[in-house]
């Protein structure tokens, strides 16, 4: 069986879907103008930690394919703008509306997930955006605006609730669960 069989999904749906982690890290990342390596850091760590969890989960499937495609070096960045390209989804100066790509494709998909494993999906994200947005900046506010926007927004769109997530102890226990701990 394939993974993609094993959540019910079509084949372009699990590739679809195990993508959003990454996108989630690279529109925080570079939200500000610039991607600075220490703002890709998180999703790496955060993807391969989490593949290596004994859970058979959504999210567990999802890291371990974003972990095989670093092994092989199939760039993710180019596997999101064919996805672009192949579903009009650009416009006439080649940029992508993120609402509708996450709305009307991401969290499409995000709702073919029974409530457990959507669950786990999106504190995933929650916490990977903001380790991202934390990773980089300065000291006394290390999440530069226009991370925050970025997140908020794409909070919102796939129906993130933040003060489900925020508070210390869901957060300790989201690191308690991503260390296998």
């Amino acid at each position: 069986m394939e993974i993609h069989e094993k959540w019910s999904l079509t084949h372009q749906e699990m590739e679809l879907i195990s993508l959003l982690p990454y996108h989630c890290s690279f529109i925080v990342a570079s939200a500000d103008g610039v991607v600075n390596p220490e703002e890709t850091s998180p999703y790496k760590v955060f993807t391969d930690l989490m593949s290596n969890n004994p859970d058979n989960t959504a999210l567990v499937d999802i890291c371990k394919m974003a972990v095989d495609r670093r092994e092989r070096g199939i760039s993710e960045g180019l596997l999101l703008d064919s996805y672009l390209n192949e579903n009009n989804l650009l416009d006439e100066d080649g940029l992508y509306y993120k609402k509708v790509l996450i709305v009307d494709h991401f969290f499409k998909v995000l709702n073919l997930f029974d409530d457990f494993n959507k669950d786990k999906i999106k504190e995933f994200l929650f916490n990977l955006g903001l380790d991202t947005a934390y990773s980089y900046g300065v000291p006394e506010n290390p999440m530069d605006d226009s991370e925050a926007d970025e997140l908020r927004d794409f909070f919102k769109w796939l129906e993130i609730d933040n003060n489900k997530y925020i508070n210390e102890k869901t957060r300790d226990n989201f690191y308690s669960y991503l260390n296998g701990t």
